[in-house]
């Protein structure tokens, strides 16, 4: 039977806390609102973000750990339910979302959504996973019928990468500023951080991991502390490099003076109250917490790594940009900028460049010129 409105499926392994999953929150929404059917389709219906999703999403749940693991049940429920449009985004997620459709003998228009530059990731990376991905989507998003990535370093990272025509590749910026993150910027602090009310603080965010390298960023705030003592550093965040961040706090002495509480479902109240936010990143996609960090009104420092933070930050224009790994320009570029003015409203107004409902015209632009084409069922 026919289905008269078309539906947009999203396909996640789970909804743990990260930026994907918060701008995949925040895409539902403003798509809700211009009746846009979705259904959530997630290996597993768990994770921080559960609470997030916006009630009028079907959430489908497949039974499964892992991405790679759900690729019989997605490639069924596809069969089944015929969505209009399936979406996915992260290179592994993107490969079993392709994979699926053609198992399906290709029920749906796939639209899938780089969000790292792949040549950065990868080369950091020697296990399975960068010895297995990196061919399969040379041969496997040919196949896919639209490829989105979430900056334009990104596209251009990722078409010489898969050796793809740049033409086929779109950049639509993720949708993260909302009433929703601004309205929880007033929100008041959590009592175990309460302390950071009164004190002035340097704020990182993101899960630890080698990736973010919050390693640099100890080392950049033991310098800068030096000289002002009542600075401390809070990084939220949680993941495998929180025994060796520890290690090297105690090791450089500013084991007293970092906050490290773990994941935290709101960053906002502490983004619009920090002196100065900073990404110390490796490389990034479009790095989310640098867009609500500006949209706080935050100061901001940030590698100029591979891709996003040009991009975001208009090549320097909204914040300090430094080279990857070099700690003393970090340290530098922090000092400075806690000395300047802050002008909040310049940072906010940056911010609204990046807002839901741009991002979501974007999108639904790219629904409505898909069916045109006639590449929809």
């Amino acid at each position: 039977m026919p289905q008269c409105l078309p539906k947009l499926a999203i396909f996640l392994p789970s909804m743990h806390g990260g930026g994907v999953e918060r701008t995949v929150v925040v895409l539902c929404r403003g798509l809700l609102e211009h009746g846009v059917a979705i259904d959530l389709v997630l290996s597993s219906a768990q994770g921080a973000f559960m609470e997030q999703v916006p009630a009028q999403v079907r959430v489908v749940e497949l039974g499964s750990q892992h991405a790679s693991t759900s690729l019989l049940q997605l490639a069924r429920y596809l069969r089944q339910e015929r969505p209009t449009y399936l979406f996915s985004a992260m290179n592994y997620v993107n490969l079993t979302a392709i994979l699926a459709n053609e198992l399906a003998g290709r029920p749906t228009h796939l639209i899938i959504r780089e969000d790292n530059s792949p040549a950065a990731s990868f080369a950091r990376n020697s296990n399975w996973k960068a010895q297995l991905v990196p061919p399969l989507m040379r041969v496997l998003y040919r196949r896919a019928g639209t490829i989105l990535a979430v900056s334009h370093g990104v596209a251009e990272s990722l078409a010489g990468f898969i050796g793809l025509d740049p033409a086929r590749i779109k950049v639509i910026w993720n949708p993260v500023v909302d009433e929703d993150l601004i309205a929880k910027a007033g929100e008041p602090l959590p009592q175990a951080l309460k302390h950071l009310e009164s004190t002035p603080f340097i704020l990182g965010v993101g899960s630890l991991i080698a990736q973010k390298n919050f390693g640099d960023l100890m080392r950049a705030f033991a310098t800068v502390q030096e000289k002002r003592p009542q600075l401390r550093l809070l990084i939220l965040g949680e993941g495998p490099e929180r025994p060796a961040l520890e290690a090297l706090a105690q090791t450089l002495g500013i084991a007293q003076s970092v906050d490290m509480p773990g994941f935290v479902a709101n960053p906002y109240a502490f983004m619009r109250r920090a002196q100065l936010f900073a990404l110390s990143s490796h490389f990034e996609g479009l790095p989310t917490v640098l867009i609500e960090a500006l949209a706080c009104g935050c100061s901001v420092v940030s590698t100029d790594c591979p891709s996003g933070p040009y991009e975001i930050l208009d090549k320097g224009r909204f914040g300090k940009l430094v080279p990857v790994a070099d700690v003393g320009a970090l340290s530098y570029a922090i000092a400075e900028v806690l000395d300047a003015p802050k002008d909040s409203a310049r940072l906010e107004s940056r911010g609204q460049d990046f807002s839901r409902q741009a991002s979501v015209d974007k999108y639904l632009e790219l629904l409505r010129e898909i069916a045109a084409l006639g590449a929809i069922a």
